[in-house]
This record gives C-alpha cells, structure tokens and sequence, in this order.
C-alpha cells in the first residue's frame, strides 16, 4: 500500500489540500489563498513533500497574478505593469486587479485620479490568452476601467471560466442605475461571446435594489440561463 513517501507529487498535492487550511489548487469558488507557514510545516516531514511544495509553490506564483494600482499611480507605473505582465503573462490563469488602492479602507469607494490615466487594456490582455478566473472585487463599480477590462478580457481570454465583478457594498451607496447599466450590458456581450468557448461556470455580480430591480433582475437571470 502506497505512503506518504511514495505518492506521485500531483497525488500528494491533492492530499495536501485536505491536510493544509485553506490551500487549494481550484479557481473557484473563493479566491486561492498560500499559506506560506502551513505549507512549510509540511516541506519539513521529507523529501518527497519537499518537493511537492515546492512544485506547488511555484506554480502557484507563475498562474496567479495580481496587478495593483494606487490612486496615485503615474504613467511610469503603468508602463511597468505592461512590461510585468508581458513578461508573465502567458502562465497566469488567475489575475486579481485592484485599483485606487489607497481608499479600500474608506466607507465610499469612488473612482480617483487614476480615471484620468489611460490604462490600455487591451494590450495588457493581449498576453493573457490562458486566462480562467477573473477577479474586479477590488475596483470601484463606477470606474470607467471596468467596462474597457470586460471588453479587453470578452476580446483576448476565450476561455474564462470564472468572473467576479465588484459588489454593490463596496461602493459608493449612490450609485446611479445608469452606471451599472454600462458594466451589465457590457457583461451580458461578453457572457455571450464566452458562451460559445464553453462558458462561465462561476459569475459574482453587483446587487441591486433601485427602483427598476425586477426589470434588471430579469434581464439578469433570461442572460445568466442563455449564456
């Protein structure tokens, strides 16, 4: 009977799963977590896990990426986040972007300075054809930003299979129908053009409670069954 110490390293990684809080190699549903310090405890009882940590660990890093912006973010930064992400890019099958960073711990979320920088998506997508999982949490609803990365990811990463877009409480408590309506009906394009490559199996959205809910509710739930 095979041991710990005879486990192929993709079996062995499983195991770990079970045995390390919070470590998982799955996209979906929460947001993949490293717990540096449980893994480690588990590189110490011998070789074989050694390895299999470190085989972990590395892939870990090479399909996740995270791209974050300050609200004081210059040109000169942007300019780096292109070269990082080209760089990198082409492995990364998990990407987190945060923007106006800085105000995350204020109760209104609204859109800063960095609406006034011209951030080409498009570009930065373009090396990011092997993306699965998606994740807008962390950007304010109203940024002009998120329209422009839907159409850029509907456009470059065929095939998403997971999408979380920002929530309605991180945000300002203002926010205007109109506003969510641009970001819904650019969703409901790119849910459609990802249909055809299989599909999302995972979709966060913002919640809803103007005057007009049913209605978007229902246009929400016909897209969601269609696409």
């Amino acid at each position: 009977m095979p041991n710990l110490l005879t486990l192929p390293p993709p079996v062995l990684a499983h195991v770990m799963e079970f045995a390390v809080n919070e470590f998982t190699q799955e996209l979906a549903p929460l947001e993949r977590q490293l717990p540096l310090r449980d893994l480690k405890d588990v590189a110490l009882v011998c070789k074989n896990t050694l390895n299999s940590v470190r085989s972990l660990v590395s892939s870990f890093r090479a399909t996740t990426m995270t791209l974050a912006l300050e609200n004081a973010a210059t040109t000169e930064d942007i300019e780096a986040l292109y070269h990082n992400v080209e760089t990198h890019g082409a492995s990364v099958s998990d990407l987190r972007i945060i923007l106006n960073e800085g105000n995350w711990n204020t109760k209104s979320i609204r859109p800063g300075h960095l609406e006034n920088l011209e951030i080409r998506w498009n570009t930065l997508f373009g090396f990011l054809a092997g993306l699965k999982r998606l994740d807008l949490s962390r950007i304010p609803l109203l940024s002009r930003h998120t329209v422009d990365i839907l159409e850029a990811a509907e456009t470059h990463c065929r095939n998403m299979e997971f999408l979380i877009l920002p929530r309605k409480g991180d945000t300002n408590p203002g926010v205007h129908s109109v506003s969510i309506d641009k970001v819904m009906t650019a969703l409901y394009a790119t849910m459609e053009r990802w249909h055809s490559t299989g599909g999302l199996k995972q979709l966060t959205v913002p919640s809803r409670n103007e005057t007009n809910h049913y209605r978007e509710s229902t246009q929400f739930i016909e897209n969601v069954t269609k696409f």
